[in-house]
């Protein structure tokens, strides 16, 4: 099952996964039939949301999990998004460019935002990892590889589980 807001990227996904069901739905306010996932997944999705629809859409989650399910998600790690690290502690909305030149609105906020949102809707954290560029992708491009690789940490890697 793969949900999406956005009709075009569903059929960008329906194209390449056929034997997937999708459903074009706000995250936010899921309302699946089936309520018992073991697991669910989301990729750059969660920096997309301010705190408080971050909590709405963590609960929306949670209710559509099994006890004892997992949620795996990656996020934007906060760290890249800045250029001054003074602001790190800063919860604001700022804009970004995705690699395909289009200009998305991201919410800033600390990692421990995203720890303390997950624990507050009755998640427990089983492991975070904060993910670097991977050597591998020097190959692709060299130049874009360097500015990220001084970053240090560019993707944010948490897996917790519904009790």
């Amino acid at each position: 099952m793969g949900v999406d807001s956005n009709e075009e990227l569903l059929a960008i996904a329906r194209a390449q996964q056929p034997s997937v069901a999708f459903q074009c739905q706000d995250i936010r306010h899921l309302n699946l039939a089936e309520q018992d996932f073991a697991l669910i997944t989301a990729h750059m999705v969660f920096q997309c949301f301010g705190n408080d629809d971050l909590a709405t859409t963590l609960r929306s989650i949670r209710d559509h999990m099994a006890v004892g399910g997992t949620l795996f998600f990656i996020a934007t790690h906060p760290i890249r998004e800045l250029t001054n690290l003074a602001a790190y502690l800063q919860r604001r909305w700022i804009n970004v460019i995705s690699p395909w030149g289009t200009d998305l609105p991201n919410y800033h906020r600390p990692v421990s935002d995203y720890v303390n949102c997950l624990i507050g809707t009755g998640f427990h954290i089983e492991t975070m990892e904060e993910l670097t560029v991977p050597e591998s992708a020097k190959r692709a491009d060299a130049e874009q590889y360097e500015k990220y690789a001084q970053l240090g940490a560019v993707r944010l890697a948490i897996k917790a589980r519904k009790y």
